[in-house]
């Protein structure tokens, strides 16, 4: 799989974030990571994405409500994906 050509933006405050960045960055995007929503914010004020892949709770602006800005106010049409995912989860028996 190679990716090569597109500029995406990895938004996680967890570890996931590292961990997606090298799998992307290894298939030869161009990838930007921010750890909360409102330094990914301003990333796409300044820089074009052809995808943003984003947590949904983060610290300063959640995933929710960065994608919905990001889609209102910038009126881009960047692919946005929302991803969650919990670390400490434990299944019932």
């Amino acid at each position: 799989m190679s990716l090569e050509g597109l500029h995406i933006l990895v938004v996680d405050d967890e570890p996931y974030r590292q961990l997606l960045d090298t799998f992307l960055s290894t298939n030869a995007a161009q990838v930007t990571s921010c750890d909360d929503g409102e330094s990914a914010y301003q990333k796409t004020v300044l820089e074009s994405f052809n995808c943003i892949v984003s947590d949904v709770h983060m610290p300063t602006m959640g995933g929710v409500e960065l994608l919905s800005k990001i889609r209102n106010i910038l009126k881009c049409n960047t692919t946005l994906i929302l991803i969650s995912g919990n670390l400490n989860f434990t299944p019932s028996n």
